[in-house]
């Protein structure tokens, strides 16, 4: 009786150890996710930082579609919408991140089921959640999900707590929020007006628009509320917007339908539309939406800008817009399948890369100036700019896509992964290259070269390592059809 008795008495010591133990590592834990979390302040909010998952993917793709500016959402159907037809050809590309425009526009419809307006897919139109078919077929294929909101409406806040954003965020838990429009300084500031040049305002300007529509404290709310929501979901998370619409190092930026001319120095993403500006009441435009007799960007300039944007610490969101039926263009997608082909053989120099020491060599130079220094100084009205732009005067910063940009064989892009560094040319080298950035008085130094090969190309090339250059006897065939990438392996 004794025995039991203690035996008895050791096990209620024993649980009561343990639930003491328990609730010491819940209070530890909760303390330690506590300290996790942000608080709406731009000094707790810097502590976010780009996820893993962002800097490593190189392409994504997003959708412009839904009704018409000046249509109803009653007529439109989206009768061919397919979701997981949608994904696999994201998928076939080699898209890494992909998601539609959730809001779009003067139209003010989402294509979510919202609780918040009835202007939504779901209870008008097509009676679907885009949002949501979208999310699960992308997901199903390995992809991270992305929304985007553009909006023209500045008497609504979509960042205020309870408003649009919040409620995507919460319903789609997305890996990736891009705000293209109304967030604050963003492009209007800087390029349509000339107010506000690198974050600082114009001293001869009396005018004072920067604001937009977005509190600053809505904006530090919002991006608390995701970041924190993402640590309850066990996510890395990242927001995109324009220009100054929150301090540095918190969110990332985007180039729209443009690039940089230069190696950045922060992770950065530029978003391009596939079809070309047409030619209309006098005025370029670039299509986003889906416009019957756009033309569509040539694979190769498509796959060039890539690997441009690539070596420069970015990474490019591809607008495809299907037709209003829901189906793409077979125009659309014959370049998205080029690119995926090419990644198959190529995608080792772009997936999970860095950024080199330098992001390439070549004949090609870009040209133009600052775009905010030249509103400053012209005053021109935005059309004046992207004429300027198709014609090649203007040809990095925002909508400089407009201006194509031909790469010959000599122009080279790095990038970089572990002991290997990837020289990309852009156009068939011929029987030898010399890439004159990694040459023993360059960059490298005699003996530091272990092997050379072509990605898609079998064997080791024939090299030889000289001052003025890394000289490649190139293989008899190419593996490829576009830009031709090196591996030069490093001891």
């Amino acid at each position: 009786m004794k025995t039991r008795l203690v035996i008895v008495r050791l096990l209620v010591g024993s649980l009561a150890v343990l639930a003491i133990a328990a609730a010491m590592y819940r209070y530890c834990r909760m303390r330690s996710r506590a300290e996790e979390y942000f608080q709406p302040t731009w000094n707790s909010l810097r502590r976010h930082t780009d996820p893993q998952w962002l800097k490593d993917a190189k392409f994504g793709i997003y959708t412009h579609w839904g009704p018409a500016k000046n249509q109803s959402i009653d007529d439109f159907k989206a009768e061919k919408f397919n979701a997981d037809e949608w994904a696999d050809l994201y998928q076939k590309a080699g898209a890494q991140f992909a998601g539609p425009v959730s809001e779009h526009g003067g139209t003010r419809v989402v294509m979510w089921d919202s609780d918040i307006t009835d202007q939504n897919a779901v209870k008008r139109g097509p009676r679907r959640d885009i949002v949501g078919e979208l999310k699960r077929a992308i997901e199903k294929r390995g992809m991270k999900f992305m929304v985007s909101l553009h909006t023209f409406s500045p008497a609504e806040s979509r960042m205020m707590p309870g408003g649009k954003a919040w409620e995507v965020v919460d319903k789609y838990q997305p890996d990736l929020v891009w705000f293209d429009l109304a967030v604050g300084g963003s492009l209007d500031a800087r390029l349509h007006s000339g107010l506000y040049i690198g974050g600082k305002k114009v001293a001869n300007r009396t005018a004072n628009n920067y604001g937009g529509q977005e509190k600053e404290i809505y904006r530090k709310q919002f991006l608390a509320h995701y970041f924190n929501k993402a640590i309850d979901w066990g996510k890395e998370v990242q927001v995109a917007y324009k220009e100054y619409d929150f301090p540095p190092g918190i969110a990332m930026r985007d180039i729209e339908n443009g690039r940089l001319k230069d190696l950045a120095f922060d992770e950065w993403m530029a978003d391009v539309t596939i079809m070309r500006c047409t030619y209309a009441d006098n005025k370029y435009h670039d299509p986003w939406l889906y416009e019957p007799g756009a033309t569509f960007l040539p694979a190769k300039n498509l796959i060039d800008e890539l690997v441009d944007i690539t070596s420069k610490n970015g990474r490019l969101l591809l607008s495809v817009g299907p037709m209003p039926d829901g189906s793409f263009p077979e125009e659309a997608k014959d370049r998205l399948l080029a690119i995926g082909k090419w990644l198959k053989v190529n995608g080792e120099a772009i997936y999970g890369t860095t950024p080199w020491l330098l992001y390439g060599e070549g004949p090609t130079e870009l040209k133009g100036v600052d775009v905010g220094l030249y509103a400053q100084d012209h005053q021109p009205t935005f059309h004046d700019l992207t004429d300027m732009m198709h014609e090649g005067k203007l040809q990095f910063d925002h909508y400089s896509q407009l201006s194509q940009i031909e790469y010959q064989p000599e122009d080279i892009r790095f990038t970089a992964k572990g002991n290997c560094i990837y020289a990309i040319c852009l156009g068939w080298p011929g029987d030898s290259i010399t890439i004159k950035s990694l040459g023993t008085r360059a960059a490298l130094r005699e003996g530091d070269i272990k092997s050379v090969r072509m990605l898609g190309v079998d064997g080791d090339l024939r090299w030889s390592d000289r001052p003025e250059g890394l000289v490649i006897q190139t293989p008899k065939t190419k593996p490829c059809d576009y830009a031709f990438a090196f591996r030069i392996t490093t001891k």
